[in-house]
């Protein structure tokens, strides 16, 4: 199982990820963390930004995006852009529910 992260979330143990086989990816967002800010961005480059890291690492397959807190409008919107890419997402702690954005995703919260 690929996934691909977002934002880092609390409390995973590496030995646990080793145990099921999920190779963990995470970055920092334009702006956040140690990356620089970048004018002009939206959500279409935020998964643009997702499949390109996906791509590089070599990551050929679908692959699933785990999204925490605010980091969860960014699976939805690698979802919305990039569904042939993504095999489904997780968001914990999101900041938007379902409802709001079933109209932008054709693909509902994999759980």
């Amino acid at each position: 199982m690929e996934c691909v992260l977002n934002q880092g979330i609390p409390g995973v143990k590496k030995s646990l990820l080793v145990e099921y086989g999920v190779r963990l990816v995470s970055y920092d967002l334009p702006g956040f963390g140690e990356s620089d800010p970048h004018r002009g961005r939206n959500l279409s480059s935020s998964a643009s930004d997702m499949i390109n890291l996906a791509a590089a690492i070599g990551i050929d397959e679908k692959f699933w995006l785990l999204g925490y807190s605010t980091g969860s409008i960014h699976t939805w919107a690698g979802m919305k852009y990039f569904p042939e890419k993504i095999a489904g997402i997780i968001n914990t702690v999101p900041i938007i529910s379902i409802p709001v954005m079933q109209d932008c995703c054709s693909v509902g919260l994999v759980l």
